[in-house]
């Protein structure tokens, strides 16, 4: 499983810096289904499957500030 950039929320989530609320939701749902612990394969490592869970909560956080106007605006 390929993992995330963790240093810019924008490339955690495939967007752009100038995306909309709309298009990072959108990315935000197809990076939390691909990315579920519950889409993990029961015949995955302990380590997959961990790696998995750290970058479902780093979507969900990323996801957090840039749809929060305010919130973004301090990130950018």
């Amino acid at each position: 499983m390929q993992r995330l950039p963790v240093s810019d929320l924008y490339a955690i989530l495939g967007v752009a810096g100038t995306a909309s609320e709309h298009a990072i939701r959108k990315a935000y749902m197809e990076q939390a289904r691909r990315y579920h612990p519950d889409k993990i394969s029961i015949t995955s490592t302990q380590a997959e499957r961990t790696a998995a869970e750290e970058q479902f909560k780093a979507i969900g956080s990323a996801q957090e500030v840039l749809r929060d106007t305010v919130e973004r605006s301090k990130y950018d």
